[in-house]
């Protein structure tokens, strides 16, 4: 019931920063800000005539924090803008706690984000599919089937899923899919990062111990079912990922650089650029996954006028604008009331 206090400035909000992320590639602040004042006073009016409670109150903001702290660690890896961490903080706080009902965690403006995303890929895949030549999509597969990403897939897969059983009611989160998928990718991402060259390694040495320790498990058609579809589906991500790098990339001229690019490869010691990897780290004068700042472009144009930089083009990504995924996301999630993989697999299932 308490959504529609709220859904009139969920569309607006929703409405007003779509519009704006796509013409002019930024959000406005004083948006967010009206949109969570009136969202406010709209949670104090119900406490007054007892719609809501103030337990209810303390829950929202609470999932607020934790999505604003979420939404500053994607700004933080390049992955968004700060005005798309703000607009998901906002939309968290707009959503009635009340409407989660099919969820993945304890923390079901996850769920939000999850269903934010599905627009996104959907929309980027067609994009690649349109824009990519016949050749690249026949190298894509190519590259995606090659045997040793196959290999390495299954390994990934097969080590860090042995934790969830252990895992997932520590942190009480629903085993499913999507949640498993989840936590290979960031599992994966974690270990590269403190391993770097030797995650590959380590991962086939837990491989081998899980081969021994949990034999009869294998044969069962439930992980033999489970097992394979997330190969599937993690060998298509990987090479959808791989592709995406191509087709929403171009190369830009050192001296066309400017404030608020994003590079999508990486500057080495030795004046060479090259694909940014957690395994190259310290070889690196200038890595950013966020967008460049003024300093940051002064810098790289300094190198390449005093000879430090052999190469006069460098890629740069083409941003995407997230708000209008965003607000798709919200109305899916008030829609299924949660996780719409989760919503289909109740209706269909």
């Amino acid at each position: 019931m308490e959504i529609y206090f709220f859904l009139p400035i969920i569309l607006a909000l929703g409405v007003l920063t779509s519009y704006e992320d796509i013409k002019l590639g930024k959000i406005k602040n004083k948006y967010l800000l009206i949109a969570a004042g009136i969202g406010f006073v709209i949670q104090c009016f119900l406490i007054l005539f007892e719609i809501i409670t103030v337990k209810y109150l303390l829950i929202s903001i609470i999932y607020t924090i934790i999505s604003l702290i979420v939404g500053f660690v994607l700004w933080y890896y390049g992955i968004w803008n700060a005005g798309d961490a703000k607009l998901l903080t906002i939309l968290v706080f707009l959503t009635p706690p009340t409407i989660y009902k099919n969820v993945t965690t304890q923390l079901p403006f996850i769920d939000l984000f999850l269903n934010s995303l599905i627009p996104i890929f959907i929309y980027l895949l067609i994009n690649m599919f349109i824009k990519s030549s016949k050749k690249e999509k026949i190298e894509a597969v190519k590259e995606t089937l090659n045997l040793k990403n196959i290999f390495f897939a299954v390994v990934t897969i097969f080590s860090i899923t042995w934790i969830n059983p252990y895992l997932f009611p520590y942190l009480k989160i629903q085993p499913n899919i999507i949640t498993n998928m989840l936590l290979i990718i960031f599992g994966f991402k974690l270990l590269e990062k403190i391993l770097q060259e030797n995650t590959h390694a380590f991962l086939i040495m837990v491989s081998i111990f899980r081969v021994f320790l949990n034999q009869q498990y294998f044969m069962t058609k439930t992980f033999l079912i489970s097992f394979i579809t997330m190969i599937l589906l993690y060998i298509i991500l990987l090479g959808f990922i791989r592709r995406l790098s191509d087709v929403y990339s171009n190369e830009v001229n050192i001296s066309q650089l400017k404030s608020g690019m994003i590079l999508g490869e990486g500057i080495l010691k030795n004046g060479l650029k090259a694909p940014i990897k957690q395994s190259l780290r310290d070889t690196y004068i200038l890595t950013k996954a966020t967008a460049l700042s003024k300093t940051d472009v002064q810098k790289i144009k300094k190198w390449h006028m005093t000879g430090k930089l052999h190469f006069n083009k460098i890629k740069v990504n083409k941003t995407i604008a997230f708000a209008p995924h965003l607000f798709l996301g919200t109305i899916i999630t008030i829609s299924c009331q949660g996780n719409i993989l989760l919503f289909l697999q109740k209706v269909f299932l």
